[in-house]
Order: structure tokens, then C-alpha cells, then sequence
């Protein structure tokens, strides 16, 4: 199926998602699958557009289902994202796209919640803890879902919070009213095992890869004494112009002392940020908004895999791995961050 067969098959929201000309290799892919009502795993690059290639279709047949009228007062999709960080930035992503539908939506973390228990909007963001939260205090709320999707499953996977979202799974299966309908759709990065991994969380679905390609620029230097002479860095940044740069550490303890670093070594206080869960959420929004900003002052940031995922913090020239990461799907999130526009 071509790119304008599809956009037929999408009359209501491909102008909304889709208004440029060319829809990517993981939307062509995957847009026809979720209208025929299969469940998918979504296997593909950051920044190649997997969200659009399934929220998309879903609207589509949510509004479809209502004649392009869609007034339901229901909680029918449920988005589950493994951050906070990342709930917010899908939220503010897609609620306007949603709006234009009809489609009312809300995100619900243990920072954030506009959730109406009384009046649920129709598409809800969350991360596991806070569905958990929901499902034992509000269980009749998810009886109508028609939809799960799980953004960054290779995240949540193969830890307490992946066996934590597979039972929720598991009980949302027995209060929802049909079952048998309900749809599956799981986003995550390139993995190897796919069957084994989906298999854990839901089954009869279809596996989707989009392995796309993106050219790297990339450097070893030499850091000597664990990064205290981070003067290096700095001369390349001078040196390619390079203003805008999220360098990534293992932990909290490492990022706290990057950021001393830079800064001395910089000597600007005000332009270098860090990020991780330890920090309020106040400060964590302020952040990513100074690093979204869209002119070309001056801005780093100092994260652990806090802004590993997902989250668009608009264009990075530049990502420094001041530790190696802890796995290569590690290594693909955060060298992913780069250059994404």
C-alpha cells in the first residue's frame, strides 16, 4: 500500500497527523495494520515517527466508529509511557492533533494529573505506577478501553517495572467489558528477541521493523582523570559551533559532578542544566523547556537516562557518553538524541 492509499484510508486524521508529503517507512508499515484491528510491536530508530504511525489510525477509528462526531465520554485508549518526563512531552505532543478530532485527553503521574474520574477524557497518559494507582482505586474506569499502548516497551522490560506492567495487563484484561477486542500496540527501539519480549506482555500480533538509517559524526577522546580536564570538550564545541548538547552519565553522583565541572570549565552557571529523577518537577519542566528553546543560545544539559527517551528537547548538535552505557539499546536511545530535526 502506497503512500496516498493509505492517506485515503485516513480521511479524518491525516491532514492533522501527516501534513507533510512523505510518510515514513515505519507509518506505511504500520498504519494499515492497526486499521485492520491486529495487535503490533513497533520496532524503530528514535525520531522516525512511531507515534504518529499509531496514534493515528487509532483516532481514526475512534472517530470513524462515531461518524466523524465523536462525543464519547469514555476512557478508551490508554497510553503508558515508562517517565514522567516523557508522559508530559507526549501529552503536550498530541493534545491539540487530539482536540481538533474531538478526542479529549489527560495525563495522570505522580507530578501531573488531570485525569477526571467523574468525567474521564478518552485518551489517558500515564506511566505503570500511575495506572496501578488508578486500576485499584477506580477499576470501572477502564472497562471501556478499546486500546493499550506501550511507548518504549524495551525500557519497562526484563525489570520489576516490565512483571509490574504485565500483571496490570493482566488485570485490565479481566475488567474490561470485551476482551476480545481490545487492541495491543507497543512501541521500542531496536531489540533483539522481539517475540520473546512481546510475548510477555500480550499475544496474536504482528512485528513491524523499520530500521531506517542516520548518519553519525562521532569522536573518542581521551577523558584523563575521569573527566576533570573536560577543556577537550570544550575546544571541539568552539571549534564546530556547537551549542546545544546533552552529555549523559550513569548516575546522579556523576551527573551532579559533570555539571560542576562544566560550568567551571565553560564559566557560565546560568546556561548549564541537569537533569534526573532526584530534581522537582517545577525544575525538571523548566529544563526542558530552556533545552526545547528555538534559538541558538547556549544550552546543556547534564542527564542520567532521565532524557534518554523520547522526550523532544528540539535539536541537540551534540550528545556526550561520558560513561559507556549500561546496554546497546542504551546506547541507541542516547546517541538518538542527536540531531533530531
Amino acid at each position: 500500500m502506497d503512500d496516498v492509499d493509505i492517506r485515503k484510508k485516513l480521511p479524518y486524521t491525516h491532514r492533522i497527523f501527516f501534513p507533510f508529503p512523505k510518510l515514513t517507512d515505519v507509518q506505511e508499515q504500520t498504519i494499515p495494520v492497526i486499521l485492520s484491528k491486529k495487535n503490533a510491536l513497533i520496532i524503530s530508530p528514535t525520531a522516525s515517527g512511531k507515534t504518529e504511525a499509531v496514534i493515528s489510525p487509532i483516532c481514526e477509528r475512534m472517530v470513524e466508529d462515531c461518524n466523524g462526531e465523536f462525543d464519547s465520554k469514555k476512557l478508551l485508549v490508554l497510553y503508558i509511557v515508562p517517565t514522567k518526563a516523557l508522559v508530559n512531552d507526549i501529552y503536550k505532543r498530541l493534545e491539540n492533533k487530539l482536540d481538533r478530532l474531538n478526542i479529549t485527553s489527560a495525563s495522570k503521574t505522580g507530578d501531573v494529573n488531570n485525569f477526571k474520574i467523574d468525567h474521564p477524557q478518552n485518551v489517558l497518559f500515564t506511566t505503570p505506577e500511575s495506572c496501578d494507582s488508578l486500576l485499584s482505586r477506580h477499576p470501572q474506569i477502564l472497562k471501556e478501553i478499546k486500546f493499550i499502548i506501550i511507548d518504549e516497551l524495551h525500557f519497562l522490560d526484563n525489570n520489576f517495572r516490565g512483571d509490574q506492567l504485565r500483571i496490570l495487563l493482566q488485570r485490565i484484561t479481566k475488567i474490561v467489558n470485551n476482551p476480545n477486542e481490545l487492541n495491543y500496540y507497543a512501541m521500542s527501539a531496536t531489540i533483539n528477541e522481539a517475540n520473546e519480549m512481546c510475548d510477555r506482555y500480550f499475544k496474536n500480533y504482528e512485528i513491524i521493523i523499520s530500521k531506517g538509517s542516520r548518519k553519525i559524526n562521532f569522536a573518542t577522546i581521551d577523558a584523563e582523570d575521569n573527566f576533570i580536564k573536560l577543556e577537550k570538550i570544550k575546544k571541539i564545541f568552539v571549534e564546530q559551533k556547537i551549542n546545544r548538547a546533552i552529555f549523559f552519565c550513569n548516575s546522579r553522583r556523576k551527573t551532579v559532578l559533570i555539571t560542576k565541572k562544566l560550568i567551571d570549565v565553560f564559566a557560565r552557571d546560568d546556561r548549564i542544566f541537569e537533569h534526573h529523577s532526584s530534581i522537582s518537577s517545577d525544575v525538571r519542566k523548566h529544563v526542558e523547556r530552556e533545552m526545547a528553546r528555538t534559538d541558538n543560545i547556549l544550552s546543556f544539559c547534564v542527564a542520567t537516562s532521565s532524557l534518554e527517551i523520547g522526550i523532544d528537547i528540539g535539536n541537540i548538535d551534540a550528545v556526550v557518553l561520558i560513561e559507556p552505557p549500561l546496554t546497546v539499546s542504551s546506547l541507541l536511545q542516547r546517541i538518538g538524541r542527536g540531531n533530531r530535526r
